[in-house]
């Protein structure tokens, strides 16, 4: 929830409480890195959007279901994991986190998550 409210904050999208891909191209950099390191350095590495970026970019062709299945937010019944169902611990899956607000409580991804991870801040 607080990498959420950061996101939308850099991003000046809060009214709006979610990122589209034109507040995503605008994002400081620096903003972006700050909030990666802090996931990597206290998920010792198996956290952050630098490593989801990584893991994105090894699917070909990049696919939306399969990158969310990778990392655990797609359920085996071909389901998104809703929020609330997400393991926000250690024992996640690499690359779980940080979702972002990716998901809408239904658990359905909202705003233009895999804009994200084409950001060249990394």
């Amino acid at each position: 929830m607080e990498t959420t409210r950061l996101l939308l904050w850099a991003a000046r999208r809060e009214k709006q409480g979610v990122l589209n891909t034109e507040s995503i191209k605008r994002f400081s950099c620096t903003d972006f890195r700050t909030i990666d390191n802090l996931w990597r350095q206290y998920s010792n590495g198996r956290f952050g959007f630098s490593l989801q970026m990584r893991i994105w970019q090894k699917i070909t062709p990049q696919d939306p279901e399969e990158f969310a299945s990778k990392i655990g937010w797609i359920n085996y019944d071909k389901s998104w994991v809703k929020y609330n169902d997400l393991t926000f611990d250690l024992r996640a899956p690499i690359g779980h986190l940080p979702t972002g607000g990716a998901f809408m409580p239904s658990g359905n991804l909202k705003g233009n998550w895999f804009s994200i991870l084409s950001n060249q801040c990394f």
